[in-house]
């Protein structure tokens, strides 16, 4: 969720939104890979055709210095791709496992860009407030 935010905050919404637009198609390669699933050739068409907008948009990310930016959405899309295919890798493994790794991956991650930007670790009473509505909703659905 961090790279999605430092993401849309260093370039477009459209560049992002591309990048997580291609989570589909890279889960669906790194199935074939690592589960050794079949891909019909539509998907092959379509990850292709996807491929093709985000060099597409890439480029025109480098003209405009954004580059950070469609890193950090590559890296979120990459992220999730990989959680959902750690889920199904292997059925014994309790999920809960892979919830918690990738959770100490994220809190290792926001450390580390809170201890480089010099960035206050403790939030305001307004933001807990909202995390804690936040985290109420999410639940209750």
């Amino acid at each position: 969720m961090l790279t999605f935010i430092w993401s849309i905050t260093q370039t477009t919404a459209a560049v992002t939104l591309l990048c997580l637009a291609g989570m589909p198609f890279i889960t669906a390669l790194l199935g074939f890979i690592f589960l050794k699933e079949q891909i019909s050739i539509n998907v092959w068409i379509a990850i292709i055709i996807a491929t093709i907008g985000i060099i597409i948009m890439a480029l025109g990310t480098l003209k405009s210095g954004t580059l950070i930016g469609l890193l950090f959405g590559l890296a979120s899309a990459v992220g999730f791709s990989i959680f959902s295919v750690t889920l199904r890798w292997r059925k014994e493994t309790p999920k809960f496992t892979t919830v918690a790794i990738a959770g100490l991956f994220c809190f290792l991650f926001s450390l580390t860009v809170i201890i480089k930007n010099d960035l206050n670790f403790l939030s305001t009473s307004k933001n807990e407030s909202l995390f804690s509505l936040h985290g109420s909703l999410v639940c209750l659905g």
